[in-house]
């Protein structure tokens, strides 16, 4: 694996193929890419920091609605 800071940006399978993970300006996971260099799901986040909207790349899309 590897880390920057805190952050784990990367992970090697058994099979030496890397998952690499993307983080915003404050710290909130962006997308994660696979070996294929496909973005396997890229997350969008409100003011308040919580996930609001992630992204696939099959087109599918989920969205998060939360009561305060």
């Amino acid at each position: 694996f590897q880390m920057q800071g805190a952050k784990l940006i990367g992970v090697c399978s058994p099979k030496g193929h890397w998952y690499r993970y993307g983080y915003s300006s404050n710290g909130k996971l962006e997308s994660v890419r696979n070996p294929r260099e496909i973005v396997t799901v890229e997350n969008v986040y409100d003011e308040q920091q919580r996930t609001v909207h992630q992204a696939f790349p099959d087109g599918g899309r989920m969205a998060y609605e939360y009561d305060d």
